[in-house]
Order: structure tokens, then C-alpha cells, then sequence
């Protein structure tokens, strides 16, 4: 099936698959590492890999029961945790810990920041160092830490900004912009951003420029006053943005941004429509923190009180 493509270069595999394995998901750790092995043998022994597990799939189950699935995602995670390629665990981490910083899951993204900095550090991966270092600012802002956050999220930046590497640069933008804007470095913040947004746009776009347009339309309200009409309109962008992908999660963060824009606005009901017929699509993941939050937000404009 790969003959024809053997003879050129590949810098690195995104790999999803296993539903079909499920079945026999006894085996599957096996089959993955071997296949990764013949890949290497292939396309060079430093052909990165990054393995995304199975999604969850199916009804929750309400006792302890048998899952194929499950284990098909444990075999798919033994399978990567036993792969000793270096740098295809270091990209792993840097990608996945955001996603455990945005679901709220402060402690599992903590464990993955001190493995990434331990791996980097026992094989001599100077960027990924680097790289853990400014995951390690990016959750302390999260944790409202923005000083010790700043500290080490500037550092990054700079590195970011003179490698050029624009993907990160957009990535880190908001936590750096965030934690700018708290510390009252207003004008930083939102500089932080339009330089992002700008470059994004005349490349073409980019998976994060909802989160962006989001970001600056917060800083906008909670920072500075009399802007309000510039963040409705950086919102109604990031929604138009998200759902141009289809992603979900960036249009339920910027209905949830809007929804408090409307509650200034004197227009209860609007905010309680927009941001419930959003919420109302998910199907799962309830207990993660901006869903959560939009549940906490939607009860208190059916009460009588403000959120805690």
C-alpha cells in the first residue's frame, strides 16, 4: 500500500485508528509497535509518531463493566509509553498537555509537564525543555499565578518569536495575553494578540483564530471600558470562525463570552438562548471546566443570584 511513497520524505505520522481492533484489542499494543518499527525501518529510524487514542464512543456506563474500547485506548497508550523514540514522546506531551490545561484537569496536565521536562532533560531535548517551561507558565496563569506565569511564558515567546514558529506563537498568545491584561499591561495584550490574528490571517487561517478573536473581545471586557461594541464584534468573528470548522468547543467558549456580554447589555433572555442552544449539542464531557462553567452561567439565568 505505501510502495509508491517509500522513496520520499516524511517528516512525521498523525496517527487515529482502532475501532475496527476493538474487538481484539488484546493484540493491538503489538500490532502498533510493529508497525511503527516498520515505518522507521522505512522512512528512517527518526520518524516521529503521535498516536491519538480512541475518543470516547458510546453511553456511560453506570457500573464497572468489560470495554474493548477501553482497552484498545490502554493498549494504544502502553504501546507509545513503551516506543523509546525520543522525540515522538516529547511531541506527544507538548500537543496533549494544553488540551488537560483548556478540560480544567489542572493535576494530570501538572504530571504531564514534569514528564515532558524529566524526558527532554534525560535525552538532551533542549527545545522540548524550553517548550515545558512555557507549558509550566501557561497553567499558572490558568491558576491565576500570572506573575511566575509571565515570568516564564515571556521567556518562550521571544524564543518562539525569533524561530519563527507560528503555530506555537498563536497557541501560547492567549495565556501570555491573559496574563498580561491581569497584571494591567493592557496594551501588551491586546498587541500580543493582533499580531497573531494579523499573521494568521494573511497566511490563510488557523485551527485557534476563533480562540483569538474570544480572547481579545475578554480582555476587551473585563480590561478596558467603553468597548464593548469592539468585543460584540470580535465574538460574532470567533463564532462565525468556529463554526466555519465545525469546533464545537471554540463556539461554546465564545457563547459562554457573549452570554456575559448580553447580561451587561440588560438582555438576560438573548444571553439564555444563545449560550443553551449552543450547550445543548454536546453530547458528553460534562465535567470539564468550560462546560461546567456554561452549566453554572445557564442555571444562575434561570435563578435569582449571580454565579460564585
Amino acid at each position: 500500500m505505501i510502495a509508491p511513497i517509500v522513496p520520499y520524505a516524511v517528516r512525521g505520522t498523525l496517527w487515529y485508528q482502532g475501532e475496527a481492533n476493538t474487538d481484539d484489542a488484546g493484540h493491538y499494543r503489538a500490532l502498533l509497535a510493529g508497525w511503527m518499527a516498520d515505518w522507521r525501518e522505512k522512512f528512517g529510524a527518526e520518524l516521529p509518531f503521535l498516536i491519538v487514542q480512541l475518543a470516547n464512543y458510546g453511553p456511560a456506563a453506570t457500573a464497572p463493566m468489560e470495554s474493548g474500547w477501553a482497552e484498545l485506548r490502554e493498549a494504544q497508550r502502553l504501546a507509545v509509553a513503551g516506543d523509546a523514540h525520543a522525540v515522538a514522546l516529547g511531541l506527544a506531551l507538548v500537543w496533549s498537555t494544553p488540551t488537560l490545561i483548556w478540560l480544567g484537569d489542572w493535576a494530570s496536565a501538572q504530571q504531564a509537564i514534569d514528564r515532558l521536562q524529566t524526558h527532554a532533560r534525560q535525552n538532551g531535548l533542549e527545545a522540548y525543555q524550553v517548550l515545558g517551561r512555557g507549558l509550566q507558565g501557561h497553567l499558572l496563569i490558568e491558576r491565576g499565578e500570572f506573575e511566575a506565569g509571565l515570568d516564564l511564558l515571556e521567556g518562550l515567546y521571544q524564543i518562539l518569536q525569533a524561530t519563527g514558529y507560528g503555530v506555537l506563537l498563536a497557541a501560547y498568545s492567549v495565556p501570555l495575553a491573559w496574563g498580561l491584561a491581569q497584571r494591567g499591561r493592557l496594551d501588551e495584550a491586546l498587541l500580543t494578540l493582533d499580531r497573531q490574528i494579523t499573521r494568521i490571517e494573511a497566511e490563510g487561517g488557523s485551527f485557534d483564530l476563533a480562540e483569538l478573536f474570544r480572547a481579545k473581545a475578554a480582555i476587551l471586557l473585563t480590561r478596558a471600558r467603553g468597548r464593548e461594541a469592539d468585543a460584540e464584534l470580535l465574538l460574532s468573528r470567533s463564532l462565525e470562525q468556529a463554526r466555519q470548522q465545525s469546533a464545537l468547543a471554540w463556539e461554546l467558549r465564545s457563547a459562554t463570552t457573549l452570554a456575559w456580554l448580553r447580561i451587561r447589555q440588560g438582555q438576560v433572555r438573548e444571553a439564555a438562548t444563545g449560550l443553551s442552544a449552543v450547550y445543548s449539542r454536546f453530547e458528553e464531557g460534562f465535567q470539564t471546566a468550560d462546560l461546567a462553567a456554561a452549566r453554572k452561567l445557564l442555571d444562575w439565568l434561570g435563578s435569582s443570584g449571580p454565579p460564585a
